[in-house]
């Protein structure tokens, strides 16, 4: 991949459609197979904080009907899980009822998304992706855990195997403490983004190997592939 575009469907320029490079979750461990964050106050969003994440990603198993997370915080009650539901995107944030897109397009395998989930200081969240926003609106109050761990690719209050666990590849992750305009979005889709203000953390994952995914923009949010340190069988 060039490692300046993304391969996202929807937009006027198609960059290596169907050809996403990144991390693999291949499902294979419980426990194993993840990205995480240590404890840190990214993701904690209180009733006011507008924020918008963005996450490139290709899955292999979109139309699951359990929910399959994408990042998140959560520490059952609390946090905040951004991912997939039967082929639709799925927010939940302190153990409300979960907010699902039930129309329009749906998330196909097998090809690189672009999904956009944004919230503003009244407390409305929308979604886009591949450059279409969904009408449906919802408005939240405080969406974060407080200094919890951030996670890629699982939900870490899930205590089931399957439940909340991604499968497929994930190419970037963005988080800004800003809402993106729709202007933004799809100038920044397709570019990689260091030191633009508001800018959070950004994950590439494009380290090929060893257990560090780094932060590109801010090191205190590396993250460690798998739950330990250490390298292990079901690292992927």
């Amino acid at each position: 991949e060039d490692p300046t575009t993304h391969c996202v469907s929807g937009y006027t320029t198609v960059y290596l459609q169907n050809k996403c490079k990144g991390l693999r979750f291949n499902h294979s461990s419980f426990q194993e197979d993840i990205v995480k964050i240590p404890a840190t106050t990214l993701m904690d969003h209180a009733s006011t904080d507008p924020f918008t994440y963005e996450i490139f990603f290709t899955p292999a198993n979109a139309a699951s009907t359990s929910k399959k997370a994408l990042i998140s915080n959560r520490n059952d009650p609390d946090g905040l899980t951004i991912g997939i539901l039967s082929g639709r995107p799925y927010i939940k944030a302190n153990n409300l009822t979960s907010l699902n897109v039930t129309s329009g397009n749906t998330i196909a395998n097998d090809v690189c998304h672009h999904l956009v989930v944004t919230r503003d200081a009244a407390g409305t969240v929308k979604r886009d992706l591949n450059g279409t926003q969904y009408t449906q609106t919802f408005t939240l109050t405080a969406a974060g855990a407080a200094n919890q761990p951030t996670s890629c690719g699982k939900d870490l209050a899930a205590t089931t195997e399957d439940y909340h666990q991604y499968k497929g590849m994930i190419d970037e992750v963005r988080i800004w403490n800003k809402v993106l305009t729709t202007t933004e979005m799809q100038n920044y889709a397709n570019k990689n983004v260091m030191a633009i203000s508001g800018l959070r953390a950004v994950w590439m994952m494009l380290e090929g190997s060893g257990q560090l995914v780094a932060a590109a923009n801010n090191s205190a949010y590396d993250g460690t592939l798998g739950g330990t340190n250490t390298s292990e069988t079901n690292d992927q």
